[in-house]
């Protein structure tokens, strides 16, 4: 397990960092791929630099689930899911690609969900150096598990309207890396904690509505505290239907998250762990904030931990 971490620096309310930076490395689309169709999907984010990626569990949904995909004509068996990253470097002079960022779809390996959250957690597949073989690192967000404070600002980051430029149907699938350009809008938006929320209609879960204003293809995407943590995944936004009432965006909290059982390779070779997330936190593995110390275990008679909660 790479335990290598770079804390993205958004400058929070003033974030206007250059196409590729870290929070570009770290704030990634999440999109379908098949033989025929690619189908943007929303937003994740990285939260170790190993590749575990956080999202929406709405985002994914679908393909958990098995549903139909809808528009295409094709099953869901045909698609897999994937993340576009995109780095600092450039393609050399002379390329084809040449003062374009080098970057491609990256294979989603994983899902974990629970269907009381919307989050899900995956991994993303491995990139190594193509001089040593080496794994290479991803720069991660800092989670935070504070609760949210009436009127404090945060910062939501998220692809909205994203399209890819070329009919998959024209495109040879082992031309796809090569000739699809995808269409991203990378969008940040601001706004404050409205309201905190424990449990509400179909959001069963701890989460808080916010006056920023998400728009489509946000979802999935990280909240960021102005402490430079992420304490949420973006749900939801509809307008408030009057000018003066303006968005009704809702926020999931991160730290119920904690209790996933994930399948974690700490050395290579080796057979996965289950570890939880919040192990993985416990363990440096995933960086937090100092709000960890909130976040409590429950253990049952016989001494085994049967779930989490957060102090006050």
């Amino acid at each position: 397990m790479l335990d290598k971490h770079i804390e993205i620096e958004t400058g929070f309310l003033e974030y206007g960092g250059d196409f590729g930076d870290l929070c570009h490395q770290t704030v990634l689309p999440i999109f379908a791929m098949s033989q025929k169709n690619m189908i943007p999907l929303g937003t994740g984010f990285v939260i170790a630099s190993s590749g575990l990626l956080m999202t929406a569990r709405h985002v994914v949904e679908d393909f958990v689930d098995k549903k139909e995909i809808r528009d295409t004509g094709e099953p869901i068996e045909n698609f897999r899911l994937y993340v576009l990253h995109v780095s600092d470097k450039k393609h050399p002079n002379g390329s084809p690609f040449a003062g374009n960022n080098i970057g491609g779809p990256i294979l989603i390996t994983r899902i974990y969900t629970d269907p009381n959250l919307d989050i899900a957690i995956g991994w993303i597949q491995a990139l190594h150096n193509v001089e040593n073989g080496e794994p290479l690192s991803f720069p991660s967000v800092k989670l935070g598990f504070s609760a949210p404070i009436l009127d404090e600002n945060i910062l939501g980051i998220g692809y909205h309207s994203s399209a890819f430029s070329v009919p998959m149907s024209k495109v040879d699938v082992s031309d796809v890396k090569k000739h699809v350009e995808y269409s991203r809008k990378f969008t940040t938006t601001t706004g404050t904690v409205a309201e905190v929320i424990g449990s509400q209609g179909f959001r069963k879960w701890p989460h808080f509505r916010s006056s920023a204003k998400f728009e489509p293809g946000m979802s999935g995407g990280p909240v960021f505290l102005e402490n430079g943590s992420v304490s949420g995944v973006i749900c939801s936004s509809i307008s408030g239907g009057a000018e003066d009432e303006g968005y009704i965006s809702y926020v999931s909290e991160i730290w119920p998250a904690l209790s996933f059982d994930l399948d974690v390779v700490l050395q290579n070779g080796e057979d996965p762990q289950k570890l939880t997330l919040l192990e993985m936190v416990q363990q440096n593995l995933v960086k937090s904030d100092d709000s960890l110390k909130k976040i409590e275990t429950i253990v049952n008679e016989f001494g085994k931990v049967v779930g989490i909660k957060r102090s006050l």
